[in-house]
Order: C-alpha cells, then sequence, then structure tokens
C-alpha cells in the first residue's frame, strides 16, 4: 500500500488594517502546527511556503512588521494567506489521521524510518505540478525525491471557496513511484 497525504486548504484569509491603524487579520488562526502558503499577487515570485509548530505566534510577529514598513489596504489586498492541515495514511492503517509537521516541515512515517518533508514536497508540487516556477522560499527548492519503498501519494484539497486552483477545481492528486524525483 501506498504512503498517502492529504493538503487541505483550510482557510485562506487577508490582512486588513483597522480603525486605529493597526493591522489584523481577517480571520482567526487554528493554533498548532501547520503548514502554510502566502501568496502575493503583486510580486513576481508570488508564493511562499512555510512551516511552523505555532502558526499563530508565527503570524502575530509579522503583523508589527507590516505596521513598521507602512504597508496600505491596497497593498494588502493582494496578499491572500492559506492554512493548510495535514494528513497522512500508511501501510499499516487505512484511516487518514492528522499529522502537523515540525518546524522544518518533516512528518513521521511509521513505515519506513524516513521522514517525509512535506514543506519541500508541496513546494516541489507548485514550482513543478501548479506552474509557479518562481517561489520566495530560498531552501527547499532543488526537488524532491520518494525515498520510500513505497509509492507516495498526494492530494492538495481546497476547502477555502476561493478556487485556489482554477477552473472550480477543488481536488488535485499526484503521485511518485520509490525513488522517482519530482525536479
Amino acid at each position: 500500500m501506498p504512503v498517502e497525504v492529504k493538503f487541505t486548504y483550510a482557510k485562506a484569509f487577508g490582512v486588513k488594517i483597522t480603525n486605529y491603524g493597526g493591522y489584523a487579520y481577517d480571520s482567526n488562526f487554528s493554533s498548532g502546527g501547520r503548514l502554510y502558503v502566502i501568496y502575493n499577487n503583486s510580486t513576481n515570485r508570488k508564493v511562499y511556503i512555510g512551516t511552523t509548530s505555532d502558526v499563530e505566534k508565527r503570524f502575530k510577529n509579522r503583523l508589527r512588521g507590516l505596521r513598521e514598513f507602512g504597508f496600505s489596504q491596497s497593498e494588502l489586498n493582494a496578499i491572500l494567506i492559506m492554512v493548510i492541515k495535514l494528513e497522512k495514511r500508511e501501510m499499516s492503517n487505512s484511516n487518514f489521521n492528522p499529522s502537523p509537521p515540525s518546524d522544518k516541515g518533516l512528518i513521521n512515517v511509521n513505515c519506513s524510518n524516513v521522514k517525509l518533508d512535506v514543506e519541500k514536497l508541496l513546494i516541489a508540487t507548485y514550482m513543478n505540478k501548479l506552474g509557479i516556477t518562481l517561489v520566495r522560499n530560498t531552501t527547499k527548492t532543488l526537488g524532491f525525491r520518494n525515498d520510500f519503498t513505497q509509492k507516495l501519494i498526494w492530494s492538495l484539497i481546497d476547502e477555502t471557496g476561493r478556487n485556489l486552483f482554477g477552473n472550480g477545481v477543488k481536488e488535485v492528486t499526484y503521485s511518485l513511484n520509490s525513488g522517482e524525483l519530482l525536479p
């Protein structure tokens, strides 16, 4: 049985300037470990993909930076932040189970001694499958190899209602055989 991973885009939201001149997110973050994607339509490198053990804490500090640099609401309107819930299913388990990543983007896979770098996998997916070849990440951009002895299958699922993959597509699924490289 293959190793399967679901990347569910559970929330998508932006940043707004408050009535008091501060900055706030237009939605509440879920606490806990998550992958996230920051999409900025106003730059040539539109996507940044990251991971954190505490997404709320990570983004709280970023609001201060926005205030200090003086971004306007029209500049903020180009930014969309997506929080991704991870689930995996392995050989010995027939159900998908929540699998929050570490700060380094890794999840444990019990059927192997290899940890799965879900951050690197998602970066490679954006660059090679979704056509966004220029990402703002400076590391983890040199491709992803399936180092498992099993086939790896992963799905990106849009639950945000924002048509993230275009043409009304809500789910895209990809796979790599053992040893295969996603450049």
